[in-house]
């Protein structure tokens, strides 16, 4: 998933947008056949959705659709050519998203899907290991992503919530075990990447025969392959939490708790381990909605409400001016500009750089297992222009702006 931010890219080259109150905006509505426990990926300048269910869980799709910013539409693709289903997960990885897991209300799936984006074509890749469920969690960073947590039904009443996680690598198309969730089994927890670490937030469990609803924020640390535990969310909901990370912050809100939906909106920041809250999402109050970001800008709609109604409705948010904008700092330095086949970045301490072409675009992904002051990224298969640099240091991310020969 991208993430580096077209508000940077904005200032430097001198443009402009403008957002409606409190940064959210209404886009037309979503077509598809779902509503409720879709999958949403923003993938290089466009938005993908689909799956999910409407009214009753019985009543799943497969359907696939492209959103376009630029022109606020929405276009059939092909469908997903496996079974219908809701309350799964997506994310992608070089120039492929992929979907896996979630369940038809029968049935819960332990697949895993690659959409080639290009092509508009799917290819079913190896199977997650775990137990199939719904409700998991999945992140993408670099050539990998990291998938776990949710939900299974074990039988007469009895549910499993699980704490396991694996790391999916596409470059091999197999998957390895990796450092266990330390709190509570959970589904339905929100996630979202800043960087190189994972933030889990909320979810849904169970004590005794009651329904437990979780406040907890959890950092995943790919490097590391550990878990530290954060300040807690402080919001209404933690049950099918929405949002994304947009620039240095990650956006959590509205979800369900109890019997109550919510639209409440809140900002983290990774660096103080903080919560800010913000003005009330417009909408209605919901919960399993739909999300994605692209660039500076979060995308989220559909949805259902506490009285089990679906929502189709679409909406984008642009963070305040100046909030997910990078300090361009001469902390980092990097050259040759205009460069050839290499470009060269010298600073204190770089865990991962990432580029980006001007429209922000994800087009080069360099993460680093030991973080190093002296890194060679090839770019020889980059075609001339302009591109920008996200370059994430121990407690800060600088922004560079690249030229190519």
């Amino acid at each position: 998933m991208k993430r580096f931010f077209l508000a940077f890219i904005m200032i430097c080259m001198a443009d402009t947008v403008s957002v409606s109150q409190n940064g959210w905006t209404q886009l037309d509505s979503y077509p598809g056949s779902g509503s409720t426990g879709m999958v949403g990926i923003g993938y290089s300048g466009s938005g993908f959705a689909g799956q999910g269910f409407y009214g009753v869980s019985s009543s799943n799709y497969a359907d696939w659709w492209q959103y376009v910013p630029a022109s606020n539409i929405w276009t059939a693709r092909t469908s997903l050519p496996a079974s219908s289903r809701y309350s799964h997960n997506g994310f992608t990885i070089g120039e492929n998203a992929y979907i896996c897991l979630g369940s038809d209300w029968t049935n819960y799936f332990n697949d895993l899907w690659q959409y080639n984006i290009t092509a508009g074509s799917w290819t079913q890749k190896a199977n997650f290991p775990g137990t199939s469920r719904y409700g998991a969690v999945a992140q993408a960073v670099g050539t990998k992503a990291y998938v776990g947590l949710g939900q299974h039904p074990a039988g007469g009443g009895i549910l499993d919530y699980f704490t396991d996680f694996y790391a999916y690598d596409a470059g091999t198309n197999t998957w390895a075990t990796k450092a266990t969730f330390p709190g509570q089994g959970r589904y339905f927890a929100f996630s979202f990447v800043i960087g190189s670490t994972i933030f889990v937030v909320g979810g849904r469990s169970e004590v005794g025969a009651s329904w437990v609803y979780l406040k907890e924020t959890w950092a995943y640390d790919i490097a590391a392959d550990t878990w530290t535990q954060k300040t807690s969310y402080p919001g209404s909901g933690s049950f099918g939490l929405g949002g994304f990370a947009l620039g240095q912050y990650g956006y959590v809100g509205l979800g369900y708790s109890a019997t109550s939906a919510y639209r409440d909106f809140w900002q983290y920041d990774p660096l103080s381990d903080t919560w800010t809250q913000l003005p009330d999402f417009p909408g209605q109050a919901r919960y399993c909605l739909m999300n994605f970001n692209l660039g500076s800008t979060g995308y989220m709609g559909c949805g259902q409400t506490s009285t089990g109604a679906g929502l189709g409705d679409f909406w984008k948010y642009d963070a305040p001016a100046g909030v997910n904008e990078y300090m361009v700092e001469e902390q980092v330095t990097a050259f040759p500009l205009p460069a050839g086949n290499n470009v060269y970045f010298q600073g204190p301490g770089i865990h991962y750089i990432e580029l980006y072409t001007s429209n922000g675009s994800l087009v080069k992904h360099e993460n680093l297992n030991i973080p190093q002051n002296n890194i060679s990224v090839d770019i020889s298969n980059l075609t001339s222009g302009f591109y920008y640099a996200r370059i994430g240091l121990a407690k800060k991310v600088v922004a560079k702006k690249i030229i190519v020969n």
